[in-house]
C-alpha cells in the first residue's frame, strides 16, 4: 500500500512539473484571483497563421475581457489543452493517447468502411478497465463550423467521462444524417446504454444537436446546445411536434461576450426578433406558455426590467440561480414542468465568449444524466 501511495505521489509531482495549467492561485490588488502558469501556448501559432490567444480573442466581442479570461482558472485550463495541441499534432499520437488513458479514457479512431479520407472519421472514448457486460451512457460532442473533432477535446468532457465513467464520441462530419449513422455503428460495436444517449455541441455543433433531436427524437434522451445564443427552435429543427411528444429535455448555454451571438440582445434587433418567435415555440414545446412574450413586452423588459437576465435578453424568465465561476457570474434559469422536473434550463455566463468554458461540460452532464429514453 505504501509503495502504491508513493507511486501516486510521484505521478502527481510529474504532472505538476510537466503539464502547463497546474498552477498556484494568487489574489491581486483588486481582490481578484490570478493564476501563475505557463501562458506560452497562447503565443504559439496553431490555427493557420494565428496564435491560440488570437483565436480566442477573435471569439469575443468588444466587451470580452481576454486578460481576465487568461488570468483565471479557465485560462489555465485552455493553456493546458493548447499545450496538448502544440505537443501532439497527430490526433492519434501515442503520447496523446497515453495522456487520455491516464485521465481514465481509451481513445479509438474509427474510419467507416468505404470512406476515402479522414472527413468521415470519428473518435470513440471508452472508460478504461471496463468490466465484461458493463454498459455506459454516451455523450456525442459536436464541433463548430471551420473546426474539427480534435477541438472538442478542449471542452472538458474527457476528464469528466474518466471520473464518472461514460463514453464519448466526437465526429469530423457533424451533419445530423452522418451523426445518425455513426450512432448506429457505435451502438452495434461498443457497450452503449442506448437509453442514455445524449448530444451537445458548440456553435454550429450546438445547432446540429437541436436539428438531430428534431430529426431523430427517439435516439437521444436530452441535448445541450452551447454558444448558439438564442436561436432556440427554428425551421431546421425537424419535427417540433415529435420533440413535444417526446418532451425533449434541453440545456442552452450562452455567454455575454460572444462575438457571433452578442448579448444584450437590445444591440441586435434582428437577433431579438428571431429569438422571440423561437422562444415562444420553445415555451410551447416545454409547456411553459406563461413565459411566452410579444415584441412589445420584450422591448419593455429591455428598457425597464430590474432582473439582470431579462434586461440582457428581453425574455420573460423564472428566478435564476446565481453563482461565481472563477471571477465571473453564472446565471441558471430552470423551467419546471407539472411533474416538478426541469426539462429546460438556460445558462448565461458573464464574460463568456464563443468558446465553451471549463465548467460547461460539468453543467451539461449534471443536466443530461438525469434523463433516459
Amino acid at each position: 500500500m505504501l509503495k502504491r501511495i508513493l507511486s501516486l505521489l510521484t505521478v502527481l509531482a510529474l504532472l505538476c512539473v510537466c503539464i502547463p495549467g497546474l498552477a498556484e492561485r494568487r489574489v491581486d490588488e483588486n481582490g481578484a484571483y490570478t493564476y501563475e502558469y505557463d501562458k506560452s501556448p497562447y503565443n504559439t501559432i496553431i490555427f493557420g497563421n494565428r496564435t491560440y490567444g488570437e483565436f480566442l480573442q477573435g471569439h469575443g466581442n468588444s466587451s470580452y475581457d481576454f486578460q481576465k479570461f487568461v488570468n483565471s482558472e479557465y485560462g489555465e485550463i485552455y493553456a493546458k489543452y493548447a499545450a496538448l495541441a502544440v505537443q501532439y499534432r497527430d490526433n492519434m499520437d501515442e503520447g496523446l493517447l497515453a495522456y487520455w488513458r491516464e485521465a481514465g479514457m481509451e481513445k479509438l479512431l474509427v474510419r467507416p468502411e468505404g470512406a476515402q479520407d479522414n472527413t468521415q472519421d470519428y473518435y470513440v472514448y471508452l472508460p478504461v478497465n471496463a468490466a465484461e457486460g458493463e454498459s455506459f451512457p454516451l455523450v456525442i460532442v459536436n464541433h463548430g463550423a471551420n473546426a474539427n473533432a480534435r477541438v472538442c477535446e478542449s471542452f472538458g468532457w474527457i476528464e469528466l467521462a474518466g471520473v464518472d465513467r461514460f463514453m464519448l464520441a466526437m465526429a469530423e462530419n457533424t451533419q445530423p444524417e452522418a451523426l445518425y449513422q455513426m450512432l448506429q455503428d457505435i451502438k452495434a460495436n461498443y457497450p452503449v446504454d442506448s437509453s442514455r444517449v445524449y448530444m451537445t455541441g458548440s456553435s454550429q455543433g450546438g445547432r446540429y444537436s437541436k436539428k438531430f433531436a428534431g430529426l431523430y427524437p427517439d435516439e437521444v434522451a436530452a441535448i445541450a446546445p452551447m454558444n448558439i445564443a438564442f436561436g432556440f427552435i427554428d425551421g431546421e429543427d425537424g419535427d417540433i411536434a415529435a420533440l413535444r411528444e417526446k418532451g425533449m429535455p434541453m440545456l442552452f448555454v450562452a455567454g455575454t461576450a460572444d462575438v457571433y451571438n452578442p448579448l444584450p440582445l437590445r444591440n441586435n434587433a434582428n437577433a431579438l426578433m428571431g429569438s422571440i418567435q423561437g422562444w415562444n415555440d420553445l415555451m410551447q414545446l416545454h409547456g411553459q406558455e406563461e413565459y411566452q412574450i410579444t415584441a412589445e413586452e420584450s422591448q419593455q423588459l429591455l428598457e425597464t426590467s430590474m432582473n439582470l437576465l431579462e434586461y440582457y435578453t428581453g425574455l420573460r424568465l423564472p428566478e435564476a440561480k446565481v453563482y461565481n465561476a472563477v471571477n465571473n457570474r453564472t446565471f441558471q434559469c430552470d423551467f419546471v414542468n407539472a411533474q416538478g422536473v426541469s426539462t429546460l434550463s438556460l445558462v448565461i455566463e458573464e464574460n463568456g465568449s464563443h468558446e465553451p468554458l471549463g465548467h460547461d461540460a460539468e453543467l451539461a452532464w449534471h443536466f443530461l444524466k438525469q434523463f433516459t429514453r
